[in-house]
Formats: C-alpha cells, sequence, structure tokens
C-alpha cells in the first residue's frame, strides 16, 4: 500500500537509531475502490455501517493494514504499533503520520548533537535522504 511504502523506510531509519517503544499511524488518503460513490448499504463481510456512506461527500474513518505490514518487515514492532485511515473525497493524494514512543531519551539538543538528523543504516545507507520538491499536479517535478 501507499501508506506502507511511505512509512516503513522512517520507521526503519527511526527504530535503529531510537528504537520505537509503540506508535499510532494515520493516514489521510484519497477513495478507495472499496468505498460507494452515493449512500448506501455496506454489503461487504464487514457490514460497518461507515464503509456505506459516499465516498465522494464524505471524510470516511476505517482501518488500516500498515500497522501489520510494517510487523511483517519488522518482527520486532509487532503489536507495538497500531493505525487508523480516513479516506477523503479527493481524486489522488495521501499524508501519513506516526507518533511514537521512543526507548532513547531524544530532545531537540540530543538530536542536534547527532548532527540534526537520524543516520540511515545497512540497505539503508545511501538512499534514504530528506529533500523537499515542488509539487506539480500531485506528483514531485522530475518523478514524473
Amino acid at each position: 500500500s501507499c501508506t506502507t511504502n511511505c512509512l516503513a523506510p522512517v520507521v526503519k531509519v527511526i527504530h535503529e537509531n531510537l528504537k520505537i517503544e509503540q506508535g499510532m499511524i494515520t493516514t489521510i488518503h484519497n477513495v478507495t475502490g472499496t468505498q460507494t460513490l452515493v449512500d448506501m448499504t455496506d454489503t461487504g463481510k464487514k457490514q460497518d455501517l461507515r464503509r456505506g456512506r459516499s465516498g465522494m461527500v464524505n471524510l470516511s474513518p476505517t482501518s488500516t493494514g500498515s500497522a501489520t505490514a510494517i510487523a511483517e518487515v519488522f518482527p520486532e514492532l509487532k503489536g507495538k504499533l497500531t493505525g487508523l485511515s480516513v479516506s477523503v473525497p479527493l481524486c489522488n493524494g495521501s499524508i501519513t503520520d506516526c507518533v511514537t514512543a521512543l526507548r532513547s531519551c531524544t530532545s531537540h539538543h540530543g538530536l542536534r548533537r547527532r548532527g540534526g538528523r537520524l543516520r540511515p543504516r545497512g540497505a539503508m545507507c545511501g538512499r534514504a535522504r530528506r529533500g523537499t520538491w515542488e509539487m506539480i499536479g500531485g506528483c514531485p517535478s522530475g518523478l514524473e
């Protein structure tokens, strides 16, 4: 999923450097193929009234499998992450927020001593980077 692909590298770097004790993931994303276009009774296996609301005019809270997927990649985080998702009436776009409680004591001063950033290790070394891009049509320019 887009949420898992976005979150996994960030969780890896944070966990390797500061050790995640627990965390809460919130993702807000566009309408999915499982949502209805008009209000109707949810006929799916979950029979969730929220899933029956029109995806084009409602904010629809639902579950996300991101925490479970992250735990499959990083087994030491199993049971430490939970999450929720809100589908919004957009054609394309998402944002993910992850709030964590860490084993390591962190402070602004402590992070500055580390050079202001966490260091990627192993396979992430040289691949993870912080950047800003101008957004054009929902895609970072130059990355189409």
